[in-house]
């Protein structure tokens, strides 16, 4: 729940205001206990520098008194106090309102106890107090601070705060269950206690400082008296573009020009000739030989020429300023045009880097909002690479936009630095189709091409290969270790592999082996999963070999669609819509995975086994490997490119290392 300000409040007058999320759980009916948050925004008559107050109040007194209204005394109290008219700095008046609790309480009812925390906000500066052990903590980006630890009684400070801090403020039960180490689980509160479960003793106030109403708004009208202004721009840069153009163009034909020019010229020039001679069709003999002789007698007629300046005729001359004029205005709108995308682009980069800045605070505290920020930041990031082609700029942001999604979604990338060993140097173009192993470094890749095991030592700085069953192990498909054998499932047989002496025999049979999909192994029992029959096929390993089938499956659990099974006492079948089965003793009990953003979408293998904590699944569609805890709760998961391309992994028994096989190659990722 969002506690919006009442009125203009002293952080808005100076940009900053308190945003304030609250994390309570239902009301819990227990006589004697009271436990809740509150928080007062100050009247005008208060005193204008005291700010905003808030208090997380742990109360608990006689079970025959009323402890909801002595906890409501307890914050009327402290609030009245604080806010008192005496002439004394923020911290001195919290200070005096935390002993004035306490003194009131001892008289309300002496037997009481109370655990208390109060944060008081005037602009960028919190001034903080406590008695006992409340939560009281300051979030600034990835990082965790606990405030005013070590003394009992009441402790009082201050502290300078910047935009996106969040100070959170909670109950000794919330700081028991959520120490700062582990407040980024604090995402999952909100969500747990919106749906009105009910947890005794659990309260929290978040209170992030970030920009005023007003300040928002002054930066809005900024943004857009921006944009207005460069649209001026723009549209008188077009005007004079589409002028420029009109004018060079008329100057790409000086000849045509210059014909122009001479032609009516002439035309004015000889105007009054040809009236004449309309006139005087018929002249008279005299009159005619008048004209005669003066034509005789004058000079000939020059032809018409322009004026030359300097020996340059004006047309060129006019030709030579339009164009200079021409080139003139298309470098201004070009400056104002690349002025104009030069701050463009500085806002875009400002913008990105301001969204990154709060995303790292919401990491852990709200990570649906942490997306939203990133995915604007890299919006505007990809805007701004658009408008410049140097990348200095933009690719450390963005560097930093994809560590945050990382951050946030739990991703550690591994690539081809995590490269082990390439199964080409033992066979060339070597198939591999199944991965095992022992101990912490010891593999064992089922290869096609030859149809043998390679058993590799990955340990040593030059790993080396030793070949196991060669020829007899046709057709092998899976691959599983237990103890001193290798396990084998092939289309129509199981085989073992002794490690030692390499000795090859076929230890169950059973006629169905070719519609199985799954091979398993526990206590050296084998397992074989066949779903169109919807059943797991046990084979207890007795001193006299290996007993008939038995059914695993004791009620109806649907199977058609399962992929892959991993053993540890317990089964778990990875299904190819991502669900898992658990089975418990031949039954299914309740899981389910919680907390994985992208559901998986190509899974095809999953692993565990005795003694370890998490289950590991190959996800082909998504490339990646999920990492859960047995409860169903995501820890995190491995991206990379050769993922897509993965068919098996194996995990080391201390669960530091996981092997995974894709072509010919075996990579290892460290955790």
């Amino acid at each position: 729940m969002i506690l919006m300000p009442q009125g203009v409040s002293e952080q808005e007058k100076t940009g900053l205001e308190v945003k304030v999320s609250k994390l309570e759980s239902s009301p819990t009916s227990e006589r004697g206990k009271f436990v809740s948050v509150f928080g007062a925004t100050p009247r005008e008559e208060y005193p204008p520098e005291r700010g905003r107050l808030f208090a997380v109040v742990d109360l608990k007194v006689d079970p025959t008194e009323d402890a909801s209204v002595i906890g409501r005394l307890v914050w009327d109290t402290l609030s009245e106090e604080y806010y008192a008219p005496e002439e004394e700095t923020p911290v001195s008046a919290l200070e005096r309102a935390v002993y004035a609790v306490r003194d009131k309480l001892r008289n309300l009812s002496p037997t009481a106890t109370i655990e208390l925390g109060a944060a008081a906000f005037r602009g960028e500066v919190a001034y903080l107090a406590k008695i006992g052990k409340p939560a009281l903590y300051l979030r600034r980006g990835t990082e965790t601070l606990e405030f005013l630890t070590g003394e009992d009684g009441v402790n009082v400070s201050s502290q300078i705060l910047e935009e996106g801090d969040t100070v959170v403020l909670g109950s000794p039960v919330f700081a028991k269950n959520f120490p700062p180490a582990d407040l980024p689980r604090t995402e999952f509160l909100e969500k747990q206690f919106s749906s009105g479960e009910k947890v005794p003793g659990f309260a929290a106030l978040l209170l992030t400082l970030v920009s005023s109403r007003e300040a928002r708004e002054e930066a809005v009208a900024r943004s857009r008296s921006s944009r207005k202004f460069w649209g001026k721009v723009s549209g008188v840069g077009a005007g004079l573009t589409r002028q420029a153009k009109q004018l060079v163009k008329s100057v790409r034909a000086p000849k045509q020009l210059k014909e122009k020019f001479a032609a009516a010229w002439k035309k004015r020039l000889y105007h009054g000739e040809e009236l004449a001679k309309e006139k005087h069709e018929e002249p008279e003999v005299g009159e005619q030989r008048t004209e005669i002789i003066d034509q005789e007698t004058k000079p000939p007629r020059k032809k018409f020429q322009l004026p030359k300046i300097a020996g340059i005729s004006l047309p060129r001359v006019i030709a030579v300023l339009v164009l200079i004029l021409g080139i003139s205005v298309l470098f201004t709108t070009w400056q104002q045009a690349k002025k104009a995308r030069a701050a463009e682009f500085e806002r875009l980069l400002g913008e990105a880097t301001q969204s990154l800045d709060e995303a790292e605070g919401l990491v852990g505290l709200s990570n649906e909002q942490a997306v939203i920020l990133v995915t604007e930041a890299r919006a505007d990031l990809d805007r701004a690479r658009e408008l410049s082609p140097d990348a200095t700029d933009v690719d450390p942001l963005l560097e930093r936009s994809i560590a945050l999604l990382n951050a946030i979604e739990k991703i550690t990338p591994v690539g081809e630095e995590n490269l082990k060993y390439d199964l080409n140097v033992q066979a060339q173009g070597a198939q591999g189709l199944a991965l095992a192993g022992a101990g912490s470094a010891t593999v064992y890749v089922l290869e096609g091409t030859r149809e043998a095991v390679f058993s590799i030592n990955l340990s040593k700085e030059l790993p080396s290969a030793t070949e196991l069953g060669e020829g007899n192990i046709s057709g092998a498909q899976e691959l599983m270790a237990e103890g001193e054998y290798l396990y084998l499932r092939g289309s129509n047989h199981v085989y073992r592999l002794k490690i030692k002496g390499q000795v090859v025999d076929e230890p169950i049979s059973f006629a169905r082996i070719n519609k199985a999909n799954a091979l398993g192994t526990y206590l050296g029992n084998i397992y074989l999963l066949v779903p169109g029959e919807e059943q797991i096929y046990k084979f207890w390993n007795l001193p006299g070999g290996y007993a008939g089938a038995q059914n695993r499956i004791k009620e109806a659990v649907t199977t058609a669609g399962v992929v892959d099974m991993a053993i540890d006492g317990e089964i778990w079948l990875l299904q190819s819509d991502g669900e898992i089965i658990r089975l418990s003793a031949g039954e299914q009990v309740p899981f389910s995975i919680s907390n994985l953003s992208d559901t998986l979408k190509e899974p095809i293998k999953i692993f565990t086994q005795t003694g370890m904590k998490r289950l590991y699944i190959l996800d082909r569609g998504e490339s990646r490997i999920v990492v859960l805890d047995k409860s169903g709760n995501f820890l995190g998961q491995f991206k990379g490119d050769f993922l897509s391309g993965a068919t098996d992994l194996w995990v080391s028994s201390n669960e530091k290392s996981i092997f995974v096989l894709a072509g010919a190659k075996i990579y290892q990722i460290s955790q």
